[in-house]
């Protein structure tokens, strides 16, 4: 799990998605044949498309994102070699998951991107959004889907900390260490 500043994202290797994946995964496996590994984070529709960096986010639109609940999407990023080099400006823990325990995150994430169609445009990288499941609002936060993803999988994760991305980053790395 990456914290990125107020978004986290959870990196699955390409080797999770051959294994593990369904329909959606499999088609995300053919849109990104060079990809090692995909980075999954959810979110508000209208806040990934009109705030592409912190330094553009208005109390409008935060307030419109948490206040009102909103149309979500799924946003993919994909990269080759270590992730951790690829986001090295951002804090991480890496969690160790059975092989049941991925297959149930990997379903959750499925479950949040309603079909493989892609939407424009791309935030960054070789990426992708897609149409999400579910709507967006102050108790429906990307972070809180991150959560929520991993207790899915069987994973300890406090829904109070997740609000904010360095809170879910506190909590996981007080529970299973940092790296």
């Amino acid at each position: 799990m990456f914290d990125h500043g107020y978004h986290a994202g959870l990196v699955i290797p390409r080797e999770g998605l051959e294994r593990f994946g369904e329909g959606l995964a499999e088609a995300w496996l053919v849109q990104f044949p060079d990809a090692d590994w995909f980075e999954f984070g959810w979110g508000d529709a209208g806040f990934y498309f009109e705030v592409p960096t912190f330094d553009d986010v208005t109390l409008s639109i935060g307030a419109r994102a948490l206040l009102m609940p909103s149309p979500s999407v799924l946003h993919i990023a994909t990269g080759r070699g270590s992730p951790v080099e690829v986001f090295a400006a951002s804090d991480h823990v890496a969690l160790k998951l059975s092989d049941q325990a991925l297959s149930d995150v990997l379903k959750f994430v499925e479950r949040s991107a309603v079909s493989p169609d892609q939407l424009v445009p791309v935030l960054y990288g070789v990426s992708a959004f897609y149409d999400g499941r579910g709507k967006y609002h102050l108790f429906q936060t990307c972070n809180s889907w991150v959560s929520q993803v991993l207790r899915a999988g069987g994973l300890a994760s406090a829904p109070g900390p997740s609000v904010i991305s360095g809170g879910l980053l506190w909590d996981l790395q007080r529970r299973y260490g940092r790296t």
